[in-house]
């Protein structure tokens, strides 16, 4: 009964925005935790016990799972190179990271139209563009730490927040189209101050990506997909790339050695578009995993 009672606790905490990255990453387990509960009730006080609390299970599962924190399993990420679409690839490279070697050839084999780069110095930026084919981004825009390489021109540049938190806003002008893409990076919510700079930068984002007509905002969001702030993020014209075509459980983050923890790396996608394929890749030398979105013009 402690079991079940807990778990519904933390679904409950779903709903409630307490921007602990640690605590939001245990939410979607209720319902495990739940289970493992009545596994224990049923062996120690028989079938009646596990009936009553089998309501606790339900409740549990239908406050933790809906939305975005429902991971889409049994499916396959289909990808065709072919396609008139473009790919986005998007990763924090962890200030002082030495794997750029590493990172070079996860890149290759991507082969993305547009790379964006948070927590990337320009030594890094620079090393990185080195380790590839010579002419493969020929147009960089830098912001701070943050980065965009592109196989086409980049135009109507802006930028918002601060060096460290915020986006860079680009337009990419393929042959035949143009899509205006943000690289998000928001603040790591580890203290007072920087739980302020989140929202404050979330609450931007709602408006800047309109004011801008941006129709890709992908990045390290610093917020899981079961917290408050990103889930009211998803909406308004823009749909959750993930959710939309991607598999599994889309976990991105993890702290020193320990398996991917939460999602905190997203890729936000307006309506307009399609979302053909949505990938969440290796660590490359950093915290956390980079992801890949492919995007095409969406039906008329």
């Amino acid at each position: 009964m402690v079991a079940t009672a807990a778990a519904v606790l933390l679904s409950l905490l779903r709903f409630v925005d307490l921007d602990h990255l640690l605590l939001l990453g245990v939410v979607p387990l209720s319902p495990v935790l739940v289970a493992v509960g009545l596994l224990i009730l049923a062996a120690t006080y028989g079938l009646r016990t596990l009936v009553g609390v089998t309501g606790g299970l339900v409740l549990a599962v239908g406050l933790a799972l809906p939305g975005t924190v429902l991971p889409r399993t049994g499916c396959t990420v289909v990808t065709n190179p072919a396609s008139p679409g473009f790919v986005v690839f998007s990763h924090n490279a962890l200030v002082g990271n030495q794997a750029v070697q590493e990172f070079a050839a996860q890149l290759v084999a991507s082969n993305p139209d547009v790379v964006l780069l948070q927590e990337a110095p320009e030594a890094f930026v620079e090393a990185l563009v080195a380790e590839l084919e010579d002419g493969k981004y020929p147009h960089i825009e830098t912001h701070g730490l943050q980065s965009i390489l592109s196989r086409w021109a980049l135009t109507d540049v802006a930028t918002t927040g601060t060096r460290t938190g915020g986006a860079l806003i680009a337009t990419m002008n393929a042959p035949n189209s143009s899509v205006r893409i943000a690289n998000f990076h928001a603040s790591a919510p580890l203290s007072g101050e920087r739980r302020t700079n989140q929202r404050i930068e979330f609450e931007a984002m709602s408006k800047w990506r309109e004011a801008e007509s941006v129709d890709l905002v992908m990045g390290d969001f610093n917020a899981g997909a079961a917290q408050p702030l990103y889930r009211n993020a998803v909406g308004d014209g823009y749909v959750d790339a993930h959710r939309s075509a991607g598999c599994g459980t889309g976990l991105t983050w993890r702290q020193v050695d320990t398996p991917a923890l939460l999602s905190l790396d997203h890729a936000l996608v307006h309506e307009s578009y399609d979302v053909e394929s949505f990938e969440v890749l290796d660590y490359a030398g950093s915290d956390h995993k980079a992801i890949a979105v492919r995007i095409s013009a969406g039906s008329p």
